[in-house]
């Protein structure tokens, strides 16, 4: 299960989604929706693709499919 962990900056956000097992990402359900709510932000905001962690967005949306909520 995923712990409650600051996702407020990208190099965070990055940390927390190397935790995630891509066999079994349903426990970290909750986490990857406010990953991907932080990502979408930030991507909106005045920094888009000022650092690396530009396709963790990416990587966000694929977890959330493997989950497989339709309402994601």
């Amino acid at each position: 299960m995923a712990e409650s962990s600051d996702l407020s900056s990208p190099a965070s956000r990055r940390e927390a989604l190397r935790m995630v097992d891509v066999d079994d990402p349903g426990p970290y359900h909750a986490m990857l929706r406010e990953i991907f709510d932080h990502e979408r932000a930030w991507r909106e905001g005045p920094d888009v693709g000022e650092s690396d962690e530009y396709e963790q967005v990416y990587v966000t949306a694929f977890l959330l499919f493997l989950i497989g909520d339709p309402a994601d």
